[in-house]
């Protein structure tokens, strides 16, 4: 199960994280794909969505680091 967590930012609409599989989803505003990111541990998920700049810290943290572990799905 995914818990999804709705957040404040101008390009990601929520951010879910799924316990058993450690599997991280960006459910990106505008867009019929949202990403999804295998063996992320919940601690990065914890710090994503308590972070001041959610949009940053995905282009910083998420996007530059874990892009060999993208999978990108169809909402």
């Amino acid at each position: 199960m995914i818990d999804w967590v709705y957040v404040n930012s101008k390009r990601i609409r929520r951010i879910g994280y799924n316990s058993i599989s450690h599997a991280m989803h960006v459910d990106i505003k505008n867009s019929p794909q949202s990403g999804m990111y295998k063996g992320v541990p919940k601690s990065l998920f914890c710090d994503f969505i308590m972070s001041e700049d959610i949009d940053a810290f995905y282009q910083e943290k998420i996007e530059s680091v874990l892009m060999n572990q993208a999978v990108r799905k169809t909402s």
